[in-house]
């Protein structure tokens, strides 16, 4: 007895879908044969046919629950020429796969191998929001086995998310005609519609219609984001904005957007005690500022000093303050800006101030002429301030003291910006270095120079020199004759001194040192005659004086001499007499 296997080759369509009955005959060499019992064979080499139902392909739902359906055939064909009379049974098992895992497995169908068909449906919950895909495989007891298409769908049961972008919640705004913008994510899905009432009227986004007046945008196709817009004009006044949107499962979310028109800008400025008066000149350091204003939102203010903005006191209120410390010695010109929530800007007029804390000094001080004889001087003092200015309608005191400490008021003459002119009238006989006093100069913040009893000086010089004529009367033939002197003073270094012949001046130095012996020559040539001559001189101060007087005889011509004969010609023997003549002028 011997365990043999046959393998049957060539099996062929022809032989699906009939019971093929067989046998084994078996002969041995003697040639006695015998044969084994029927065996009934059903061949079958058709996989099953697999139709998906549902869900539709791409299909979008909010539901989480989805019904699973789909139809299976197998063995669709007649059965004909059977040698046996028995009906083959099938059993077919099928795995339900989403995502690539099988959910569903083991389902075990029964049933006459003939033209079998099975509806099957699977009812499954809890999915979460995301993309599927799905697909049914089955296998026949004949281990064939068909795998169906892939479906897809989509579950979104998220609501959209509104986010504005302008106005933001409880946003103040400074116009009346605005662009309303938001955004939408619709999380999963597209933008089916978007709806805003505003002031009882409303405005949509319908994409399948060409009649809206909202403009939605995705920026970058599939991101989920819309980038919505709306234009409005609206008046001052706190108003709300209901935004809705929906998603094509018909998710939606509705958005309350509050916010305020405010268009009407912060006026009416008024500074107020203790701010200074404009204009204002002050011997110190700081300055204050309070001002108020009309403004229904107000917010913050800065003081402008057209360098700096500094925030001011008063938040959220209409009436600002700031004390201004530390600031320099100068003309402050300042305005305050006051913004309201709604960020509209009003501005205040400029205002100014002078800050002044130096006290006027003495530039210079002098006097003309300086040195100054008896009679009319006049002084001028400069002064420095560079602040607030000089105060001109308050004089100061200017005096002069001579040599013997006696004081002299002088006369206001003139007092204009930073000079002051005055005059006084000199003592004949107070000779010497007179010292120029100043005192109770003002500066229109107040502040009083220190006084000053040495802010000049000058000499005072009322005697007049001495002119000394060095030659005495003499004659020349010279026509232009020089003449000697010098001249002497306790007080003029130098003087002008001038030649007079006839009291014609002829010759003039204006230099002529002190005590020094000094020519001054006739600088015109001069006829025969007799002449007066002396010398002038004046000092410094304008004191003149007069050389004593000398004669000076100028002759340059030779005198005339005529011979004259008194005896006759020719003449005899004995005396002649002859008769000279001289003629000089």
């Amino acid at each position: 007895s011997t365990l043999t296997t046959i393998i049957v080759n060539n099996l062929t369509d022809e032989m699906q879908g009939i019971n093929n009955a067989w046998i084994i005959n078996c002969t041995d060499e003697a040639g006695n044969s015998a044969a084994s019992d029927e065996w009934v064979t059903h061949i079958d080499l058709t996989p099953p046919e697999i139709e998906l139902h549902s869900p539709d392909n791409n299909l979008s739902t909010s539901s989480s629950t989805i019904n699973f359906n789909w139809t299976v055939n197998d063995n669709w064909w007649n059965i004909t020429g059977n040698i046996s009379g028995d009906i083959p049974t099938t059993s077919l098992t099928c795995n339900l796969t989403i995502n690539g895992v099988v959910n569903k497995t083991n389902v075990t169908l029964e049933g006459n191998a003939i033209n079998y068909s099975a509806n099957v449906s699977y009812l499954i919950s809890d999915f979460n929001d995301g993309d599927y895909y799905w697909n049914v495989t089955c296998m026949d007891n004949a281990t064939n086995t068909q795998t169906s298409g892939t479906h897809f769908f989509t579950i979104d049961s998220t609501n959209p998310i509104i986010a504005p972008i302008y106005p933001v919640e409880d946003q103040f705004i400074n116009m009346q005609d605005i662009n309303i913008n938001f955004s939408v994510n619709t999380t999963g899905s597209i933008l089916k519609r978007v709806l805003i009432v505003l002031n009882g009227t409303e405005s949509s986004y319908r994409p399948e219609s060409s009649l809206y007046d909202i403009t939605c945008n995705e920026t970058i196709i599939g991101s989920e984001l819309y980038y919505c817009n709306t234009t409005t004009s609206l008046l001052d006044g706190i108003h709300q904005a209901n935004i809705t949107a929906w998603d094509d499962m018909d998710n939606n979310i509705t958005y309350l957007l509050n916010f305020t028109i405010d268009a009407i800008t912060p006026a009416s400025f008024n500074f107020v005690s203790p701010t200074e008066g404009d204009y204002a000149n002050k011997s110190q350091d700081w300055y204050y500022v309070n001002v108020t204003f009309t403004e229904t939102n107000p917010d913050s203010c800065l003081l402008d000093n057209g360098t700096t903005n500094t925030s001011m006191s008063g938040d959220s209120t209409t009436n600002c303050f700031i004390n201004m410390t530390s600031q320099s010695e100068a003309l402050h010109t300042y305005m305050v800006w006051a913004n309201d929530t709604a960020g509209n800007w009003g501005v205040s007029s400029a205002r100014h101030i002078t800050l002044d804390t130096t006290k006027p000094t003495v530039s210079s001080a002098s006097a003309a002429p300086d040195p100054a004889k008896a009679g009319n001087v006049i002084i001028t003092v400069v002064f420095t301030e560079s602040g607030s200015g000089l105060n001109t309608s308050v004089e100061p005191i200017v005096k002069f003291a001579y040599s013997n400490t006696t004081n002299v008021t002088l006369t206001n003459d003139s007092y204009i910006g930073t000079t002051w002119v005055g005059h006084a009238t000199v003592t004949p006989g107070s000779d010497g270095t007179a010292t120029i006093k100043v005192s109770g100069a003002t500066d229109n913040a107040i502040n009083t120079m220190l006084d000053n009893n040495s802010a000049g000086t000058f000499t005072i010089d009322t005697i007049a020199p001495t002119v000394n004529m060095i030659n005495s009367s003499f004659n020349t033939t010279d026509t232009t004759p020089s003449i000697a002197f010098n001249y002497t003073d306790a007080l003029s270094s130098t003087a002008s001194c001038t030649l007079y012949l006839n009291d014609t001046a002829l010759d003039t130095n204006p230099t002529v040192a002190n005590d020094t012996n000094t020519v001054l020559t006739v600088n015109d040539t001069q006829s025969d005659g007799t002449y007066t001559v002396y010398v002038n001189c004046t000092d410094l101060a304008g004191n003149i004086d007069k050389s004593s007087e000398i004669t000076v005889i100028i002759d340059f011509s030779a005198p005339t001499a005529t011979v004259t004969l008194s005896d006759p010609t020719p003449t005899k023997a004995g005396n002649v007499t002859f008769t000279l003549d001289f003629n000089e002028a």
